[in-house]
């Protein structure tokens, strides 16, 4: 089974999925979800008001960052994510709120 990833940096929007059996991210070819939704749905607007378009409980927008700014940051959530651009993976604050972990659990 594999977790969808929808990645912003900027204006550039990044569909990605992650294996439990695999953790290691692959990019998905082919039309994106956008390019769909406007070649087949009919969907009219930009990249960005299509993804606020969609269900929170669908997708997972994440912060893209390297480690040392991931690092840097004042201020964390238990749970809150983020795409590690130098680790080039999701990864998740952990319960305690004092450490990161990857998709299976594993601290960074």
């Amino acid at each position: 089974m594999a977790t969808m990833f929808i990645v912003q940096a900027g204006e550039t929007i990044i569909l990605q999925a992650v294996s439990s059996e695999n953790p290691n991210l692959v990019y998905l070819k082919g039309d994106s979800a956008y390019d769909i939704a406007v070649k087949e749905g009919g969907f009219e607007g930009t990249s960005i008001e299509w993804l606020a378009s969609l269900s929170a409980a669908a997708i997972l927008v994440a912060k893209a960052c390297t480690t040392e700014e991931r690092n840097s940051l004042d201020s964390t959530v238990i749970g809150e994510h983020v795409f590690d651009i130098t680790l080039n993976k999701p990864i998740w604050r952990n319960a305690s709120n004092d450490g990161w972990v990857d998709a299976l659990g594993v601290p960074i």
